[in-house]
């Protein structure tokens, strides 16, 4: 694995791991608010309408599936991801 391969190199002090354990994955941000664009409203002036929003907007397949969720400027997966029964196996991978 990479982290093996670091290892090798004599590298893998250079860089610290992080995993996402449970949440929506992030998956890109942008520099226009989707939430204000979602109300019509011009960039300028959003007035931090995502606070209506806590868990953000979702974005549903014509299958009424939850396929992203939109919340500001950043698109994150539709699911909840949650790594919880993998921590015993990734305790000597993970730094932070």
């Amino acid at each position: 694995n990479l982290l093996n391969q670091c290892d090798e190199l004599g590298i893998r002090n250079q860089f610290e791991v992080e995993v996402l354990s449970y949440g929506h994955l992030p998956l890109a941000y942008s520099a226009r608010c989707f939430t204000a664009r979602s109300e019509d409203r011009p960039k300028d002036e959003c007035e931090t309408c995502c606070i209506k929003y806590p868990n953000g907007r979702d974005v549903l397949s014509q299958e009424n599936q939850q396929v992203f969720v939109l919340n500001g400027i950043q698109t994150m997966s539709g699911y909840v991801y949650n790594l919880g029964n993998e921590l015993t196996s990734m305790q000597g991978l993970v730094d932070i």
